[in-house]
Parts: structure tokens; sequence; C-alpha cells
């Protein structure tokens, strides 16, 4: 996670992601590390677990995590839509034998495209630890757009799961 944050310099770099809506907002992903978009499909739920924790997905045939990205945000549970999406990341940037992907349950997946984020505008590390996963923010044509840490996501879903 640390290389991914990188330091918090004026330096401008460009990132192909994948754009998503949860709560309105819109929020970022690498596309290094989107495995795959898929259909809301039915998910086991997962008793004793966080509200955004909504619990397991059969995703080619191995069990998966799904967390409600509205609800780990803070903007409520996810709302059923027909554009809803769930985003299969894995956390180290690609897929990997030994490395489990996470299902991101969100509202809308918008598109992919190239943009420019700038460091200097990171988050100052005074978010709560539950929000680490969030990153930098770039204003765009669709307004401002945060970046999200998927290894970060993976990291509290781990905690979640002690």
């Amino acid at each position: 996670m640390a290389s991914e944050q990188g330091n918090k310099t004026d330096q401008v770099s460009k990132h192909h992601v994948v754009l998503w809506t949860a709560g309105g907002r819109c929020y970022v992903v690498p596309t290094s590390h989107v495995v795959e978009v898929v259909p809301v499909v039915k998910v086991e739920p997962e008793p004793r677990t966080p509200d955004w924790m909504i619990g397991w997905m059969n995703y080619r045939e191995n069990l998966i995590p799904t967390i409600d990205m509205p609800a780990l945000l803070g903007h409520g549970k996810w709302t059923p839509r027909l554009a809803s999406r769930i985003l299969v990341v894995a956390p180290c940037g690609g897929i990997k034998r030994d490395v489990p992907c996470t299902g991101l349950l969100v509202e809308i997946v918008l598109e992919s495209e190239i943009l420019k984020f700038s460091e200097s505008i990171a988050n100052s590390g005074q978010l709560p630890e539950r929000a680490a996963f969030l990153g930098p923010i770039v204003m765009t044509d669709k307004g401002a757009v945060q970046w999200v840490y998927p290894d970060a996501i993976h990291s509290i879903l781990q905690c979640a799961e002690d």
C-alpha cells in the first residue's frame, strides 16, 4: 500500500482508472486492480460482520468477500439499481493464484479513463483508520473524484474477519 500511495509531493501522475459511484459521489480504482466487472449476483450473508460486509459471492467457483461500498464510505446501505455492478478487485494489482479477490458492490460503473492525480492533494492522514483506503481527490468534468486503494480495503477486510 505504501508504494501505491507514494509520498505527498507535488508530482502529477496519470492513471488508468475505473470510475464508479457510491452515495452519488464519484470514486476510482486503478484498472490494474480490476479483474472483472460483473452484474450483481446472489451473495451469501455472513453473520456477525460489520454492516458494510455483505457476505460471500461465488466468483468463478471461488468464494470471495463482497463489500457494500456505499455503506463502507458512510453513505448508507446500497440501494439496488439496474446499473449496479460488482467490481472484482485483486489487492496486489493483478490476479495471482495465492491472492484472493474482493467484490466491491457499487451503485454505477461509469467508465474507465486516464486521470491525472497530484499527490499534493492527498488526504492528510487525519482520516479514521477505517477510511485509510481513501486517497487523493481530483476535479474532473464529473466533479470531485476520489481514489480508493484496493490494497487498503483488503487490509480492513482481514481485520474485520479476525
